[in-house]
């Protein structure tokens, strides 16, 4: 808050050779480049993410977006409103889930360690400030949360930024560039338990199953879809939910941490349950207004 009581964003910037501001579209994102004495880049950024509002916003994406464009390293300290028990927070919310789910598809990091709360307000306190920053190239280190009084509800937060070494390179997949030919043949020469084959037939049911999935994407609000799912949600297929979830497995590893995961498999569901129970729950669902997985 300024001395007006407006409501912005601010970065503090210590021990660098220059810094000057990059872009500030609005109150609520401030972005500054930095170099050090090696003439490396990165770019800073201070973000408030207002709670009635869509976490991220806008403004951010196009940033993170930008910045993966122009292959300058990010780092992101953000009032973020939201709880997920990823950075630290006593409970996950909608909106912990959401921004959770932008930082995995991003392939950014996050520097938050332990559990010392960042907000301190009258009834309550929690982690609601987050620092994110791009992976390789740079490491964020030492992050912790400083004891330093700011006179406000929310605490000061530390840490210190390596660059890496311009030779080293990081190995990574990019499933863009997957052979897909050559993965069929091997899927092919190994399936030899199951029949594979381009029947006519088979080649009808797979039509309809796409015309069945176009006209359910165009009918059912992407209000009433969970931000969890991938599945019918536009930008997001089996390779976002399988990337998420390797991103979630590998970030455990690389901290030595366990990564469990529950999988349900419901046996015959889309063959015995009946229309008219699908119906009813749909309908149900449309006047509670809840979230469809």
């Amino acid at each position: 808050m300024d001395s007006v009581g407006k409501r912005g964003s601010w970065t503090k910037v210590a021990n660098l050779l220059y810094a000057h501001p990059e872009c500030n579209k609005q109150d609520d994102l401030t972005v500054v480049a930095v170099k050090d004495g090696k003439d490396d880049t990165i770019l800073l950024a201070s973000c408030y993410m207002p709670h009635d509002e869509e976490a991220p916003p806008n403004e951010l994406r196009r940033l993170v977006g930008e910045a993966e464009k122009a292959k300058r390293p990010l780092i992101i300290g953000a009032d973020a409103n939201a709880h997920n028990t990823v950075w630290g927070s006593g409970d996950t919310n909608e909106r912990g889930e959401s921004l959770l789910n932008f930082i995995l598809i991003s392939n950014l990091d996050i520097a938050n360690r332990g559990e010392e709360p960042t907000y301190i307000g009258p009834t309550s306190k929690n982690v609601l400030d987050i620092t994110l920053h791009t992976s390789g190239g740079i490491g964020v280190q030492n992050w912790e949360v400083l004891s330093t009084p700011s006179f406000s509800d929310h605490r000061y937060v530390g840490f210190q930024v390596k660059f890496s070494a311009r030779t080293k390179s990081e190995t990574f997949r990019n499933h863009r560039n997957t052979n897909w030919e050559l993965y069929e043949r091997v899927v092919r020469k190994n399936l030899t338990k199951h029949r594979v084959s381009d029947s006519h037939s088979e080649l009808e049911e797979l039509t309809l199953e796409k015309i069945l999935d176009a006209y359910i994407r165009d009918k059912l609000p992407s209000a009433s879809i969970s931000k969890a799912q991938h599945a019918y949600t536009k930008g997001r297929s089996t390779e976002t939910a399988l990337h998420s979830l390797t991103a979630v497995i590998e970030k455990a590893l690389e901290h030595k941490e366990y990564a469990l995961g529950v999988f349900l498999d419901i046996s015959g569901a889309f063959n015995n349950v009946s229309y008219e129970a699908i119906m009813e729950s749909l309908e149900a669902a449309q006047k509670k207004d809840t979230k469809l997985y």
